[in-house]
C-alpha cells in the first residue's frame, strides 16, 4: 500500500465566513506525519488502530478510535500509520480562555462528540456569530469529557520561552543563532539542546514549520505564491515550495486548489 505524506490527499475547507477555522477530511490510508507546529486549537478524530505519535519530543499513545486535542504550541509528528481522520482546527483568538502557547496533546475515546456532524454544521453556518457559538458548544463537550483543561498547558523553561517569543516576532527576518542565544541568556549549543529537548526540534526547524503556517494562512486568503514566499522568510518560491512539500506533503498550489471556502456538499467525511 502506499504512503501518503500529511494533508496530501485530504479535503481542506474553510467556512466561508470564518477565515482562520480549517476544516479537514481524510480517508482510510497509509499516512506519515513530519514534524508540525500547531498554533491552533486542533480537534481530531481518527479512525484506525492505536499508534504512536510524538509529541514535543516525547513519544505517546495515540488510542485506537480516539479524539485527539492539539494544544497551541504543540510540535509533534507520527510516522506511517493506516487511518482516516476528521479534524477541526481553531485559532486561539477565537476564544480567550484558549491557551497561546503551553503546548501538549490529549486523547479521549469514549463519549466524544460526532466531530463529522460538527464540521458539517460548521461549514453551514451562514455568520460569524453561528460558527462562534458552534464552536463554544464544542468545546464544552470536550471539556466535559475530562482531562481538557484547555486554559492549561505545561510550563516551558524560561529560556525556550524567550527564544520561541523572539522566533515568533521574527520568523520572516534572518535570525542568527547567537541573537536568540544572547536573548535566552545562554549560550549558542545550550539553547539548542535545551530547545530540542523541551520541543523535540531545533530553533531553525521550528522557525520554518512557523513559515510554512503563515504561508498556509496567506495562500488561503488568495496571495500569489511568489509574493507569499518572501514575505514569510523564504528566499522565493522555490525555496517555500521544497519546504512545503516536506511538511504538507504538497506544492504551495496544489494546497491553494485543495482549499475549498464554504464548498458545503462538495466532499463527504472518509473516515470509515
Amino acid at each position: 500500500m502506499s504512503e501518503s505524506v500529511a494533508l496530501a490527499t485530504a479535503e481542506i475547507v474553510r467556512p466561508s465566513v470564518s477565515s482562520g477555522v480549517e476544516v479537514m477530511f481524510a480517508g482510510p490510508e497509509r499516512r506519515r506525519f513530519p514534524p508540525r507546529l500547531s498554533e491552533t486549537l486542533g480537534l481530531c478524530l481518527k479512525s484506525g488502530p492505536a499508534h504512536l505519535v510524538r509529541v514535543d519530543g516525547r513519544e505517546l499513545s495515540y488510542p485506537a478510535d480516539a479524539l485527539c486535542v492539539r494544544l497551541p504550541g504543540c510540535v509533534w509528528e507520527c510516522t506511517t500509520e493506516l487511518a482516516g481522520f476528521v479534524s477541526i482546527d481553531i485559532p486561539t483568538g477565537f476564544f480567550a480562555d484558549a491557551p497561546v502557547a503551553g503546548g501538549g496533546m490529549r486523547f479521549a475515546a469514549r463519549g466524544v462528540p460526532d466531530l463529522d456532524l460538527q464540521a458539517q454544521m460548521l461549514l453551514a453556518a451562514d455568520s460569524e456569530l453561528l460558527v462562534q457559538e458552534q464552536l463554544t458548544r464544542l468545546l464544552t463537550r470536550v471539556q466535559q469529557l475530562g482531562g481538557f483543561e484547555l486554559a492549561a498547558g505545561h510550563a516551558r523553561p524560561r529560556a525556550v520561552a524567550r527564544a520561541r517569543e523572539l522566533i515568533h516576532a521574527g520568523f520572516a527576518s534572518r535570525l542568527d543563532l547567537e541573537t536568540l542565544a544572547g536573548a535566552a541568556g545562554l549560550n549558542k549549543f545550550s539553547l539548542v539542546r535545551q530547545f530540542r529537548d523541551v520541543l523535540g526540534t531545533t530553533p531553525h526547524a521550528y522557525m520554518v514549520m512557523l513559515r510554512v503556517n503563515r504561508a498556509r494562512e496567506l495562500l488561503a486568503e488568495g496571495a500569489a505564491p511568489a509574493d507569499v514566499a518572501i514575505e514569510v522568510g523564504f528566499s522565493d518560491q522555490a525555496h517555500m515550495t521544497r519546504w512545503f512539500l516536506r511538511t504538507c506533503g504538497v506544492t504551495p498550489a496544489a494546497y491553494v486548489r485543495r482549499v475549498l471556502t464554504g464548498a458545503v456538499g462538495q466532499f463527504r467525511s472518509r473516515r470509515a
